[in-house]
C-alpha cells in the first residue's frame, strides 16, 4: 500500500483535482470507502487496471508505444511497464496519457475504479 496525503485527503475525497495535486498522488493513494473508514485500493489491481486501460485505448487509435511515450515525454519501457501493470505512476501521469489518446479522464478513471471494486468482489467470492 501506499501513503496518504493528509494534507490534501479532504481535495482527494472530493474529487476537486488540481493539475499539481494530481503530480504529487500516486495510484496506490487511490481511496475508497469502507464501513465509515477510508481505506486503500489494492496497488497492483488498480495498476493492473489501468494498463489495460491504457493498453486497449492506444490499441483503439491504432497508435503505437514509442509514439506515445514520445508524445507524452516518458520513455516507452516506462509506458511498457505501466500498460503490464508491473508499476504504478502518478495520477498526472495516467491523466497524461489518456488526455493524449483523445479521452476524457474522468471518464476513464470512473471505468477503471468500476473494474476494480468487480474485480474486488470477484476476488471475495
Amino acid at each position: 500500500m501506499g501513503l496518504l496525503y493528509h494534507g490534501k485527503l479532504k481535495r482527494f475525497i472530493n474529487q476537486q483535482y488540481t493539475s499539481d495535486f494530481l503530480k504529487n498522488i500516486t495510484l496506490c493513494t487511490t481511496l475508497k470507502q469502507k464501513e465509515g473508514t477510508l481505506m486503500l485500493y489494492d496497488e497492483n489491481l488498480l495498476a493492473k487496471c489501468w494498463g489495460e486501460q491504457l493498453c486497449s485505448l492506444r490499441r483503439e487509435i491504432g497508435m503505437n508505444q514509442k509514439e506515445l511515450a514520445n508524445k507524452v515525454g516518458i520513455s516507452e519501457r516506462w509506458l511498457y511497464m505501466l500498460e503490464k501493470g508491473l508499476a504504478s505512476g502518478k495520477l498526472y501521469t495516467y491523466e497524461c496519457l489518456i488526455k493524449e489518446l483523445g479521452e476524457d479522464f474522468a471518464d476513464v478513471r470512473s471505468r477503471v475504479m468500476k473494474d476494480v471494486r468487480l474485480r474486488e468482489e470477484d476476488n471475495k467470492k
